[in-house]
């Protein structure tokens, strides 16, 4: 592109979002799709181009959102072509297309629609730059804005457990913020009918249909223990049948799979005087 204008940019995503469509697996090194801009003459990495777009605040969201979508589309017929386990990596130890799914983030707040399926389609238990980094900044800039966020943040939760992150204590619903926002924005009621739309959804989704919707509700549980909102949410979804048993005070806010495992050491006849997760359990 002559210039770092709107027009040139457009029209440089929408180029790439092609190519992306129809023919990725070409574009791809090994795993590694490793995107370069050629401006004014110069060649730019990826990171730095869309960092200097969203510190420019350019709109050039709809481009933006083609491009991302396009690589949604293509990525799973790529990944098979390469013999790739879901995962294709981008600049520095990232996933691809990372830094253009921050910018889109950055500017579209709405976006959360197509980070799902980018959260969805990675290797989670190795490609973590998606949830620590650009999850962090994008609640960071923009909150838990309206409704639409906080079933995003339920299906993100539900994304960390998937991807095999376990949280002993405090569970996966609060690590950004949400249930404090949850609580000043929408009922007991209404979290509770997120949460079971979201779980419902999870569990028939290709590509997350791991576990069922007891260890689902499981993993989340322990993120509602923590609060007087959260026990609330937890009683309406007991009354409506769903797998979240009452607990002890004692083992409120912990892992189920924690507290099941503390207990069968406890009743083994070696048990230690004092175990390690003693403490945590009050004991």
């Amino acid at each position: 592109m002559a210039t770092f204008a709107k027009a040139a940019i457009d029209e440089a995503l929408r180029g790439l979002a092609r190519d992306i469509s129809e023919r990725l697996a070409d574009l791809l090194q090994e795993d590694m799709l490793e995107i370069v801009f050629k401006v004014a003459g110069t060649n730019v990495t990826e990171r730095a181009f869309f960092a200097r777009v969203t510190k420019a605040r350019i709109d050039v969201t709809e481009s933006l959102r083609a491009l991302i979508a396009a690589y949604l589309q293509a990525q799973p017929a790529a990944v098979e072509a390469k013999s790739l386990f879901r995962q294709i990596w981008g600049p520095d130890g990232t996933g691809a297309p990372g830094p253009a799914m921050a910018a889109l983030l950055a500017l579209d707040p709405a976006a959360h629609d197509l980070f799902r399926d980018y959260l969805a389609r990675r290797d989670g238990e190795h490609e973590t730059h998606a949830t620590d980094v650009i999850m962090r900044d994008y609640i960071a800039a923009a909150g838990w804005r309206d409704r639409a966020a906080i079933a995003f943040g339920v299906f993100f939760a539900l994304i960390r457990h998937r991807d095999g992150r376990e949280a002993i204590a405090g569970g996966l619903l609060d690590e950004y913020g949400l249930m404090q926002a949850a609580e000043t924005m929408i009922g007991p009621a209404d979290l509770a009918d997120l949460i079971a739309t979201e779980i419902d959804r999870f569990v028939v989704t290709p590509g997350l249909d791991q576990g069922s919707g007891r260890d689902l509700y499981l993993a989340l549980q322990p993120s509602l223990d923590m609060t007087s909102h959260g026990r609330q949410v937890l009683a309406l979804l007991a009354a409506a049948g769903q797998p979240v048993p009452a607990r002890a005070q004692e083992a409120r806010g912990l892992d189920a799979g924690f507290v099941e495992a503390a207990a069968q050491q406890e009743r083994a006849p070696q048990r230690p005087a004092r175990p390690w997760w003693a403490r945590l359990l009050g004991r």
